[in-house]
């Protein structure tokens, strides 16, 4: 049995609410996690993962941790309107609208992605900590419509220095 079957061996028997899979030369996420519908909290970072559509079964997430990997499509994370906590750092991403469907998401790391528009995240009201640093962006001003947002991170981004002035003032911690 190689180490990540015993691993997931042991969380079906356990019933635990985390799996961690970081760092494991993963290219996709293992069939079997589909099946854990109990887990909480997955840590897939580190890996190769294009595809998340396994991740939609899994209703009870709160928080996935999938930075550094070939992810391009979030289409699959609409369904997990539990989430509050997602990682996506050093990935494929250019559209943002599939986030607009998870309504508890409070921290969002989206940094070092291929994201051009930010129009979307505007209407994801409960945001209070964004990290788009490394993107393309050159329009910031829908993260003014954030009404809780607390920390922001526009370093590496194009935002016309007018917008980041503005956002400046309305945000606690601020770094770009």
């Amino acid at each position: 049995m190689t180490r990540m079957e015993q691993l997931i061996q042991e969380i079906f028997d356990e019933k635990r609410y985390y799996l961690d899979l970081r760092g494991m030369d993963l290219e996709e996420i293992p069939p079997e996690v589909a099946r854990m519908d109990f887990l909480e909290n997955i840590a897939l970072s580190h890996n190769r993962i294009r595809d998340l559509s396994i991740l939609a079964e899994l209703p009870n997430l709160h928080k996935v941790a999938l930075s550094e990997n070939r992810i391009a499509d979030l289409n699959p994370l609409r369904r997990l309107t539990k989430l509050k906590y997602l990682f996506l750092g050093g990935n494929e991403i250019e559209d943002l609208e599939p986030l607009t469907e998870l309504p508890e998401l409070k921290k969002l790391v989206l940094s070092r992605n291929r994201i051009e528009r930010i129009e979307p995240l505007s209407r994801i009201k409960t945001l209070v900590n964004l990290d788009l640093a490394g993107n393309p962006i050159t329009e910031g001003r829908p993260l003014l419509d954030l009404p809780d947002l607390k920390w922001l991170d526009l370093s590496g981004t194009k935002i016309d220095p007018v917008t980041k002035r503005s956002l400046r003032h309305k945000i606690h911690i601020f770094y770009g």
